[in-house]
């Protein structure tokens, strides 16, 4: 993301997107927080109308019925602890109650997110901390309990925890995109000590995206259907072309690669994900390989809809929007090809089509990092739509095949 690029979004013109109200509060300088969800939410169509509470008010607000917070009545309720602000009361506590110190912190947090939740009626979305080692104990701080990394580990842990029994409240996970991202990058100290705000701006904008993203899923904005290419995609090479036994796809080398992407594709369709294959190929090549070819992650069953052919692509995604009764903005589209990739987009703006990576490699990392399908809770509802999705294929291949036959006038 540019997010120079991003800032701008705050002056567009957001008339005709749905409006969500969204309190946020924070025990750092809420300024900078509450402009990157106004700018992140232009990207999910989402016009926020944003509450920032008094500068490291979050406890007071949340607690106080007659605060700012509960006259907005927002929506959702953005909750941003700062790690600095738990490292100094880790710090001001004697040595000899620190043992309790996590538990009384991650308390604090959750009956401040369960108060919220409860005097506004809003769902309440709980951003984690960052875990930050303040290199007092060397290598030994990951396993002294006293710590305060091992302190802030447990605090996260203690919250998510929580919020599995609590179906209002949800925890963003900044903790994983900052490792992810690098605790260094993250931070921005100067910018703490002048403006109150701990992040960078580029992780600002990447952990409010999340908590955008939670927003619009909260709201059924969440993506349902992944639908792939084959061909240098699921596989290298061109099965069409060097056959089956050709494919670059082993547990070795770069087929592992390819075979990884395929475990991960596998397990979306577990969760409920609708898989999808378009690929311009000839229908029973690209088929063969799910059948014969013994590194297959993915199986024909874990597919639920499949079209092999030479239409225009875009024309295919709409189909199997048609035939699963999901709309095309609910889908992720993956391709190897750019040419492809910018057709679908320019035919339908509204599909997300990551920009792989060329190098096979790279592309389960890259895909791992984007928070594509966004989840609010799962429940095993969820992995049974997958049969449906399945039914539904097997109804499409049922077509196609009888358009296949059909005389040609």
């Amino acid at each position: 993301m540019d997010y120079r690029e991003l800032r701008k979004n705050i002056k567009k013109d957001y008339s005709g997107f749905p409006k969500a109200r969204v309190a946020l509060l924070s025990d750092q300088s809420p300024q900078y927080p509450a402009q990157a969800i106004r700018a992140m939410a232009y990207e999910y169509r989402i016009d926020a109308e944003i509450y920032e509470a008094p500068f490291d008010s979050m406890e007071a607000e949340a607690l106080d019925p007659a605060s700012g917070l509960y006259s907005f009545a927002p929506d959702v309720t953005v909750l941003l602890p700062a790690a600095e602000k738990i490292r100094a009361r880790y710090y001001e506590t004697p040595l000899g109650e620190r043992g309790g110190f996590a538990e009384r912190e991650a308390s604090r947090l959750l009956a401040i997110a369960d108060k919220a939740a409860s005097a506004s009626g809003a769902n309440v979305a709980l951003c984690n901390l960052l875990e930050t080692d303040d290199g007092l104990n060397g290598s030994y701080a990951a396993s002294y309990r006293l710590s305060l990394l091992s302190a802030l580990r447990c605090i996260n842990q203690l919250l998510a925890d929580g919020a599995a029994s609590r179906p209002a409240l949800g925890i963003i996970d900044i903790a994983s995109l900052a490792a992810v991202f690098g605790i260094a990058n993250a931070r921005d100290e100067r910018m703490y000590y002048l403006s109150g705000c701990a992040f960078s701006q580029e992780f600002l904008f990447m952990a409010m995206d999340r908590a955008v993203s939670y927003i619009s899923a909260l709201r059924g904005g969440v993506r349902k259907c992944l639908v792939t290419d084959l061909d240098n995609t699921l596989w290298g090479g061109a099965v069409g072309d060097v056959g089956t036994a050709n494919i670059l796809l082993g547990e070795s080398g770069i087929g592992k690669a390819y075979a990884d992407l395929q475990a991960w594709l596998r397990e979306l369709s577990r969760r409920g994900i609708a898989v999808c294959v378009c690929s311009k190929n000839d229908e029973a090549a690209a088929k063969e390989p799910f059948f014969t070819h013994p590194a297959m992650k993915l199986g024909m069953d874990d597919i639920a809809v499949f079209k092999a052919n030479w239409q225009d692509k875009a024309k295919n995604i709409r189909e199997i929007a048609d035939a699963l009764n999901l709309g095309t903005d609910s889908r992720v589209v993956l391709d190897d090809y750019p040419a492809e990739r910018g057709s679908v987009r320019a035919q339908l703006p509204e599909v997300a089509v990551p920009e792989l990576p060329a190098d096979a490699a790279r592309v389960l990392p890259f895909l791992q990092s984007q928070n594509l399908f966004e989840a609010v809770s799962l429940s095993g509802e969820d992995a049974r739509r997958t049969e449906m999705y399945r039914e539904a294929g097997r109804r499409e291949s049922a077509r196609d095949g009888a358009a296949a036959h059909e005389p040609r006038i």
